[in-house]
């Protein structure tokens, strides 16, 4: 039997050894990737971004987020609200006391360019102007929106509203006061673009034996 040289030289691939083996099986792992200074450094960045941004919005939240105003149309006289189907003319003569509280004293609100907006079935017929206010800490404001005149109006549904509202005894009227607000706390201050008021009224007809109850009004900041 012919053997083999063992001694010849072998040019063949080299043959991995088992350590080659494990080193890859090893390197497989995300674990086995080296991190440099420069890693940890941007990690440890990103870390103190994280919470400076979420120590920064828990400020701003407690401070500067507007509180729970409440508001409250506390009387209202409804002496004429007379509309014509021919004419399209509404006659009114409308009366408010409302306040405006703020319960906390966290900041101070100042309240400038304010109107209210007299409404009546989606239609605007009149508006009347106040002087700017400021809440302080835990105070009330009473404002006391009145409304008389006559306006045209020309909604295709206001003859049918108003024919029923009045045999059912009670007219609905929306009054918006709008207004722009400033917030201050400490030495920050922060402006709101018209937030508004609406308030939702359920007013007797002039005359007949109902009575108005006090409403609360809803406050939207945006």
């Amino acid at each position: 039997m012919q053997q083999s040289d063992l001694n010849q030289v072998y040019y063949g691939p080299a043959v991995p050894s088992s350590n080659a083996y494990g080193s890859a099986r090893r390197c497989s792992s995300c674990f086995c990737c080296s991190r440099g200074p420069g890693s940890l450094l941007a990690i440890l960045g990103l870390t103190i971004f994280m919470l400076a941004f979420i120590i920064s919005m828990s400020v701003f939240l407690f401070f500067f987020v507007p509180p729970g105003v409440v508001v409250y149309v506390n009387e209202a006289s409804l002496a004429e609200f007379n509309y014509s189907s021919d004419s399209h003319n509404l006659r009114y003569n409308l009366s408010l006391a409302m306040s405006i509280r703020k319960p906390n004293k966290r900041i101070s609100i100042y309240f400038d360019n304010v109107e209210a907006l007299a409404i009546y079935d989606g239609c605007l017929f009149d508006f009347a102007v106040f002087s700017a206010f400021d809440l302080g800490h835990k105070s009330t404001a009473n404002l006391s929106p009145a409304f008389q005149g006559a306006q045209l109006l020309l909604g295709d549904s206001a003859a049918t509203t108003y024919a029923r509202e009045k045999s059912e005894g009670y007219y609905y009227i929306d009054m918006n006061v709008r207004a722009k607000l400033r917030l201050k706390g400490w030495v920050y201050k922060l402006r709101y673009n018209q937030p508004n008021i609406a308030c939702r009224l359920k007013l007797p007809v002039p005359g007949s034996s109902g009575t108005f109850k006090a409403t609360e009004c809803s406050m939207y900041y945006f």
